[in-house]
């Protein structure tokens, strides 16, 4: 036998003995990871990661308490960051992925015949359902989809692809929108998402790969966007069905879990498309493993059900931490801004207004919570949190050239908007 046919079937037994590795090499998520990274700039998140999980397991103790029948629309934008033609979705493709989202989250899924009888009895509607922004932050009609080219060909878990000055774009306001960044994602990665309070409010919200984003999507066992659906999950608070502990089993010294009730113990993720009951070395019950649950690492045409219990953590957060949303009015059309004006946040005033140098926001009684400055161009150049139940907030403009700039003023459920010039 000759050196290049001994090299042939070297190499064909490689391939076959690694095929299911290669078919794995994409990583579904990266976002416990990321939430090390964030841990790490700033250790403060640990305690606030450490209350989140604790409001999610006492939900589970007040399921009741916590379960509404009124579906809950969540606002969406989609910063689409594009290289080439490619990475350009379609406003159709864009579209597409809220169905799915809309479909997973309301268990309308037409794959959710597949769910395993065990498991019939705990899959859930979420009530959490999604739309595509009909308005920006200046309250202006919008698409719910921004378009930004970039000259970065590839990015990481490292954030940058929400600033525009880092090639990527801005967030819009994370109190009234679910930010969703598609962009060219390398390291093999799928998607990353931020927890509630999991970091700045500048970086809250979700990142996906183009080619996994929407349906279909373009990537081999990821092309009905349930990478999306996944990493939601994690932005309302949930964590891998395994408990991302080690392979250790709940109820041992080193063991943890998900800390939702009704999802069974599980050694680790599962990848591919299994069938049947599987079992591991943390769970031998008679239904298994629940490698068919969107917080899994599963392909995507595997997944197919949230349960009662993860619907009742994610409310909890909802109601608890990211309760501005509930009152946003991204969903509703646009009006205009005298409008708007005229019916929220009324007594807010600003003076002097031409300013040189610095000037007062009078927030007129109101419990404002945030302020953001634009430019005329739309960019944000600032956004700070204010205590609730202060009376004013002074602003320093004199780092700022001659022009026209817009402040966006958010109370709890209200957000106006103010012109205000710059002349010096």
């Amino acid at each position: 036998m000759s050196h290049t046919s001994k090299t042939r079937i070297i190499l064909a037994m490689i391939l076959l003995i690694g095929g299911p590795s290669f078919a794995q090499q994409m990583k579904r998520c990266s976002s416990m990871e990321y939430l090390k990274d964030q841990i790490q700039k700033d250790p403060s998140i640990a305690e606030k990661i450490k209350d989140l999980r604790n409001l999610i397991a006492n939900s589970q103790a007040n399921q009741r308490l916590e379960q509404s029948n009124a579906n809950i629309t969540i606002p969406v934008v989609v910063h689409v960051v594009y290289k080439t033609t490619a990475q350009k979705l379609s406003v159709a493709r864009v579209q597409s992925q809220i169905d799915v989202l809309n479909e997973d989250y309301a268990r309308l899924n037409a794959d959710r015949v597949n769910t395993p009888s065990g498991f019939l009895s705990i899959a859930a509607d979420t009530k959490i359902r999604f739309c595509l922004a009909q308005r920006d932050p200046y309250g202006r009609p919008s698409t719910g989809i921004t378009y930004d080219s970039t000259t970065v060909a590839t990015f990481i878990d490292d954030d940058k692809v929400k600033f525009h000055s880092l090639g990527g774009a801005d967030i819009w306001d994370r109190n009234q929108y679910l930010n969703i960044w598609v962009c060219n994602l390398g390291s093999s990665l799928l998607g990353y998402s931020q927890f509630p309070n999991g970091g700045q409010p500048t970086t809250d919200g979700v990142v996906i790969l183009y080619t996994a984003f929407g349906r279909p999507g373009t990537l081999t066992d990821y092309t009905l966007g349930r990478t999306t659906t996944h990493e939601v999950g994690h932005w309302f608070g949930l964590y891998h069905i395994w408990g991302d502990d080690g392979g250790a089993c709940a109820g041992t010294a080193q063991g943890g879990d998900d800390a939702v009730a009704d999802t069974p113990d599980q050694a680790d993720q599962t990848f591919g498309c299994p069938s049947g009951v599987v079992t591991d070395a943390c769970n031998n019950t008679a239904n298994g493993i629940m490698y068919m649950n969107y917080m899994d690492y599963t392909n995507d045409n595997c997944m197919n059900l949230f349960t009662q219990g993860q619907t009742t953590a994610m409310t909890s957060i909802l109601n608890a931490v990211r309760k501005t949303l509930k009152t946003s009015k991204g969903c509703t059309p646009a009006v205009t801004g005298m409008e708007e004006q005229a019916i929220a946040l009324a007594a807010v005033q600003v003076f002097p207004n031409p300013t040189s140098e610095t000037a007062t926001v009078d927030f007129g009684g109101e419990p404002i919570h945030e302020i953001a400055l634009y430019d005329l161009l739309g960019k944000r150049i600032w956004m700070k949190q204010v205590t609730v139940g202060a009376p004013n907030e002074t602003i320093d403009f004199s780092n700022l050239g001659d022009g026209l700039y817009t402040l966006q003023i958010n109370s709890a459920d209200k957000q106006t908007h103010r012109k205000i010039v710059v002349k010096k």
